[in-house]
């Protein structure tokens, strides 16, 4: 679909798994949308998926009380 560097979340050559998505974005190489990400990037990535998680899992437990 045009988007050929963009990385796929399947082990890699070495068995790692890449699922994880925390490990995923410790990859040297990571793009989106073609862009290779920075460190900077990639930290607020890792921050915004925290607060994703987290609200998420507060607002399932407060569905099930």
């Amino acid at each position: 679909m045009g988007r050929d560097n963009i990385e796929s979340l399947s082990p890699t050559a070495e068995g790692e798994n890449s699922n994880d998505l925390i490990k995923f974005l410790e990859r040297p190489e990571v793009f989106f949308d073609g862009i290779p990400l920075t460190k900077e990037d990639k930290s607020k990535i890792k921050a915004s998926l925290d607060i994703i998680f987290w609200d998420a899992k507060q607002k399932k437990k407060q569905e099930k009380s």
